[in-house]
C-alpha cells in the first residue's frame, strides 16, 4: 500500500501544529491583546482615583486639615549679657517650659461629606485639656533675676490649621481666665517642628496657633490650667506628648480607627459602635525636654493619635481586580499549554 506523499504545504502546517515555539508565541499573541482593556481599565482606575484626592483636598480646603495639636507651652523673656566685640551688651532671650502633666480626654464625631461620587471622612471633636505647670525656675538659664520679664510672660498653643476653631477658647491658669487671641508671635522663638514632605523639610505649620498674655507668679509652685477646645478636621487627629506625663483618651463612634504616630494606644476597644484609646507617654519617650531656650528643640517626631480607616475603597478594590486580570489570564493560556503539550 502506497503511502500519500505530503505536500510541502502540510508538512509546514504540520510543524507549525507541532511546534512549541509558535504555541508560546501565539499565547503570548494573545495575552498581549487581552492586556491592552485591561489597560484601558487600569487607566480609568487611575483617572477616577486622581478625581477623588481632587475632591478631597477641595473638602479639606472647605472644611479644615488634619489637626496635630502641640502645646500648651509657656514662654518667658529675659534678659542676658552677651559679649560682642569687647563690648557687653544685653539681648533678649525666649525661655520655654512645658506642664508637668497633660491630660487630654476627647470625643471624635465623624461625619461623611461628598463631592460628586467621592464621599471624604470629616470630623468635629471636643477636647477637654487639664494639667499643671511646675514651679517655674528662671536661674538655669540667667543669672540675673531682675532680668527675667515675668509680666510678659505668653502662653501659646499650635494648632495648624485656623478654620477648624469653631468656638472661642478661654484658657484657665491658676486662678485667672485668658481668651486666647490668633496667632503665634515670631519673636518668642517658638519652633513648633517641621513636617517632612515627599524626603524635603518644610515647614507646614508656619508658627499658626493661638496664645495669650498671662501672669505668672515666680513663687508658685505649682499652676493648674484648663482649657477646652471645639475643633473641625479631617481623616487623622494627632497630638504631640508635651506634658512630662501626657495622658490622652478618645472615644468615638466610628467603628474602624486606624492608629497612628509614633506611640500605639495603652489599651483600646474597637466594637461596631465605635472605639476607644488611651494614651499614656513621658518626656523620657520623646526627644526634646521639659525647658529650653530658643529655637535649640522643636517639638516634633513624637506625635500619636487616629486616623478614621474607611474600610471599602472601591477604588482601591478596582485595582486590585484588574492586576488579578493578569494572572488569571496567565494561568488560563499556560494551563491549556501544558495540557496541548501533554495530550499532544
Amino acid at each position: 500500500m502506497e503511502h500519500k506523499q505530503e505536500t510541502a504545504f502540510e508538512k509546514l502546517n504540520n510543524a507549525i501544529r507541532n511546534s512549541v515555539s509558535v504555541k508560546l508565541i501565539s499565547i503570548g499573541f494573545l495575552i498581549a491583546i487581552l492586556l491592552i482593556p485591561q489597560s484601558m481599565i487600569e487607566s480609568l482606575i487611575n483617572d477616577r482615583q486622581s478625581n477623588r484626592y481632587e475632591a478631597m483636598r477641595e473638602i479639606y480646603n472647605s472644611w479644615a486639615r488634619p489637626l496635630e495639636l502641640n502645646g500648651p507651652v509657656l514662654t518667658i523673656p529675659f534678659i542676658e549679657l552677651v559679649d560682642v566685640n569687647g563690648k557687653q551688651v544685653t539681648k533678649k532671650r525666649y525661655a520655654h517650659f512645658l506642664p508637668e502633666n497633660l491630660e487630654i480626654d476627647g470625643k471624635v464625631d465623624p461625619e461623611t461629606r461628598k463631592r460628586g461620587i467621592y464621599e471624604v471622612i470629616v470630623y468635629a471633636t471636643e477636647l477637654k485639656l487639664k494639667g499643671n505647670f511646675g514651679k517655674i525656675d528662671m536661674s538655669q538659664f540667667t543669672a540675673i533675676p531682675q532680668g527675667v520679664q515675668w509680666d510678659d510672660a505668653t502662653l501659646t498653643m499650635g494648632i495648624p490649621d485656623m478654620r477648624g476653631i469653631q468656638s472661642s477658647i478661654d484658657f484657665e491658669l491658676g486662678q485667672q481666665t485668658y481668651r486666647m487671641e490668633p496667632g503665634i508671635p515670631s519673636k518668642i522663638e517658638l519652633n513648633l517642628g517641621q513636617v517632612k514632605n515627599n524626603g524635603n523639610e518644610r515647614n507646614l505649620q508656619q508658627q499658626t496657633g493661638v496664645n495669650t498674655k498671662v501672669a505668672i507668679n515666680p513663687e508658685a509652685e505649682k499652676v493648674n490650667f484648663k482649657v477646652d477646645l471645639n475643633i473641625r478636621g479631617t481623616k487623622t487627629l494627632s497630638f504631640n506628648p508635651v506634658g512630662k506625663n501626657t495622658q490622652v483618651t478618645l472615644t468615638s463612634p466610628w467603628p474602624h480607627p486606624s492608629f497612628t504616630g509614633q506611640f500605639l494606644p495603652n489599651s483600646h476597644e474597637v466594637t461596631q459602635e465605635g472605639f476607644k484609646a488611651n494614651w499614656s507617654v513621658f518626656d523620657l519617650n520623646r526627644n526634646y525636654p521639659q525647658q529650653w531656650v530658643g529655637m535649640s528643640h522643636k517639638i516634633a517626631s513624637a506625635d500619636f493619635g487616629v486616623s478614621l480607616y474607611q474600610p471599602v475603597d472601591n477604588y482601591q478594590q478596582n485595582e486590585r481586580s484588574a492586576k488579578y486580570a493578569v494572572l488569571i489570564l496567565f494561568l488560563t493560556f499556560i494551563s491549556f499549554f501544558f495540557i496541548e503539550i501533554l495530550n499532544k
